[in-house]
């Protein structure tokens, strides 16, 4: 008799506690459903600081083939505070946002200006990243001259990088005299400049099929796109490229290495010598090569450089990384 009271009693407890527990919970329910529909109702909030800054950072340090309209690109330079309207454009850092191509629609803006503005916009970053590799490179050069000067000798990552190089410029390992003169920088006035001509602003067939916008050709059959006003029995075509850092990667080390352009870097190499300034402008002299209208080509480089005031972003830089 004892045992079952005990054992009664011990299952009264326990449909005591589980109803205690089941009260609790179906209160937990009430009152979180109450809270959800009062947050539910509360108006959005605009974008903190901190969620800008992390779409900034999203876009800073990337490549980016997303972007399917130019309005699209335009919100995102805004959100950049990239702006090239600024008096003192000399100080101003360039977002490091690399697009693969321009967008789709770019040929279809209206505004002239607009899209002028939108495509320098667009490939400047592109140039300051190549020229801010090639500084770099230097920077390593002249240091490993230093280094043997001293008696001293290269670690092996360091010597296979500098075969690489000398190999691709064919020259001798250690001529540092030659691979200095040869790798160098592009002013981005003058890159600009021949992007404009050879791509229309951004405009013509292959800029906008194959991301070619310095026109440059090959005589691959397949790799590139055939101009319309290719007289019969020729075979060149003009390069295309996956993404528009290579049309601009080809585009400098052709001047760095083709025999056409000596005198350019001849001149260029001057500039150095005497502490000057890269000047995009007095180079596009030594450019007669570069197209077969010769002289009238140089003519039309400086009216272009002139005209759109593109010797500010000689001095311009890249912002620096942002840390991920």
């Amino acid at each position: 008799m004892l045992i079952n009271n005990y054992i009664l009693k011990k299952r009264a407890k326990t449909l005591i506690t589980i109803v205690i527990l089941f009260m609790l919970i179906c209160i937990f329910i009430y009152f979180n459903s109450i809270f959800q529909q009062a947050t539910a109702s509360r108006p959005q909030k605009e974008k903190s600081f901190n969620e800008n800054t992390i779409f900034k950072t999203k876009y800073q340090n990337s490549s980016n083939s997303n972007i399917e309209s130019s309005e699209e690109l335009l919100n995102i330079f805004k959100s950049l505070d990239y702006n090239l309207n600024k008096s003192s454009i000399s100080y101003i850092k360039i977002p490091r946002l690399f697009i693969d191509k321009l967008p789709a629609d770019f040929s279809k803006i209206t505004s002239v200006e607009k899209r002028k503005l939108l495509f320098i916009k667009s490939i400047l970053p592109l140039i300051l990243k190549e020229n801010e590799k090639i500084e770099n490179d230097r920077k390593k050069l002249i240091n490993f001259k230093k280094r043997l000067n001293q008696g001293k000798r290269l670690k092996e990552k360091d010597l296979l990088w500098l075969k690489g190089l000398t190999n691709f410029y064919e020259l001798e390992l250690y001529d540092f005299k030659e691979l200095l003169i040869k790798h160098d920088i592009v002013p981005p006035s003058l890159a600009l400049a021949q992007a404009i001509i050879e791509s229309g602003w951004g405009t013509s067939r292959f800029a906008r099929y194959g991301n070619a916008v310095f026109g440059q050709w090959t005589f691959k059959k397949g790799k590139g796109i055939i101009p319309l006003d290719r007289v019969i029995g020729k075979k060149h075509e003009v390069r295309t490229f996956e993404v528009l850092e290579d049309s601009v990667s080809h585009y400098i080390k052709n001047l760095n290495y083709h025999w056409a352009y000596n005198d350019f870097r001849m001149n260029r190499a001057k500039l150095r010598l005497y502490n000057q300034k890269i000047n995009g402008y007095v180079l596009a002299e030594y450019l007669t090569r570069y197209s077969s209208k010769g002289d009238g080509y140089i003519k039309l480089l400086k009216s272009i450089i002139n005209t759109n005031n593109l010797k500010n972003y000689d001095f311009v830089k890249l912002r620096k990384p942002i840390s991920s």
